[in-house]
């Protein structure tokens, strides 16, 4: 059997072992591991390298190392869940590097940490003074939990015994210019309240909106293609009345797909037409006014 091919037989199933291993391992950020754990990787990930591509190298035994690598790392996380003492031996436990508004000296030389990593620690948090932290503990995993002192944290709604609304998750309702009705319907929305929304902001015409979000509160957040960004203007009489316009259209729409009348339907879908048809001469005559105005300013000026 040609070498290249032998090569490409071991380095897929050495993509399809390590794609089950690492999901029985369990899935964590890179910042969540502890330095035992980074060395397992590494040393799972050399030995998948040698069991690709060294064709001289038995493949069943290197094969057998990695299973085994990846199943000790399995048990031990399965055992750290029960134990905690094994878990305090396997993983480390936090140290306090800040105590009371002090540095324990002791604690930095056991982590092998000196002032200005400490210090380039803190303002990482964003923590320029020393003298503002209460608390600063080394967590298993290298990254620094801070605590400031009561008269220097950030201030809450609760602090003030205010009540802070209550928004939710936000969820698309538009995606580069189509509107989601599943979306909407899942907010208990309709596509002439989305309409009726996005005209009290000025905006008319769907294919400029990159993407609109509302949140369970009813908050709705537009944003809009760059190019069309600074053409947002402020919402005017003639803006007020297109806003109308583009409201009874939604509504003679939704009125019209509702309806199982024939007559109805080809009533609501010709008022549709109508209204479609003054929306473009009203928004025709609004810019041809908004053009002569400018003249007339320019004029004026000169």
């Amino acid at each position: 059997m040609p070498e290249y091919f032998q090569i490409a037989i071991r380095a897929t199933a050495t993509y399809v072992i390590l794609f089950f291993l690492t999901r029985l391992m369990g899935k964590r950020e890179i910042s969540q591991l502890t330095f035992f754990d980074y060395i397992v990787g590494i040393t799972i990930g050399s030995m998948s390298a040698i069991l690709s591509l060294e064709t001289q190298q038995s493949f069943w035994n290197i094969l057998i190392a990695v299973v085994l690598w990846a199943l000790f790392q399995i048990i031990i996380s399965y055992a750290d869940l029960k134990s905690k003492t094994l878990r305090n031996f396997t993983k480390g436990s936090p140290t306090v590097l800040v105590g009371d508004g002090r540095i324990i000296e002791a604690n930095l030389a056991k982590e092998h940490i000196n002032k200005d990593e400490l210090t380039a620690m803190l303002r990482e948090k964003n923590t320029f003074n020393i003298a503002d932290v209460d608390y600063a503990i080394l967590e298993t995993n290298g990254k620094l939990s801070v605590m400031k002192k009561p008269n220097k944290q950030t201030i809450t709604p609760a602090d003030l015994h205010l009540t802070a609304e209550y928004t939710g998750l936000g969820i698309l309702v538009v995606e580069e210019g189509e509107v989601n009705i599943d979306a909407l319907r899942s907010r208990r929305l309709t596509r002439s309240w989305l309409m009726g929304k996005l005209a009290q902001q000025g905006i008319y015409d769907l294919s400029k909106i990159f993407l609109a979000q509302v949140d369970e509160a009813g908050n709705l957040y537009v944003d809009l293609y760059d190019q069309y960004e600074q053409q947002l203007k402020k919402s005017t009489a003639d803006d007020m009345i297109l806003a109308k316009l583009v409201k009874v259209h939604a509504n003679l729409t939704m009125f019209s797909l509702d309806t199982e009348d024939r007559a109805a339907k080809n009533m609501y879908t010709d008022c549709e037409k109508r209204i479609q048809d003054v929306r473009l001469m009203f928004e025709s005559y609004s810019a041809n006014q908004t053009a002569k105005h400018s003249k007339l300013r320019e004029q004026l000026l000169h």
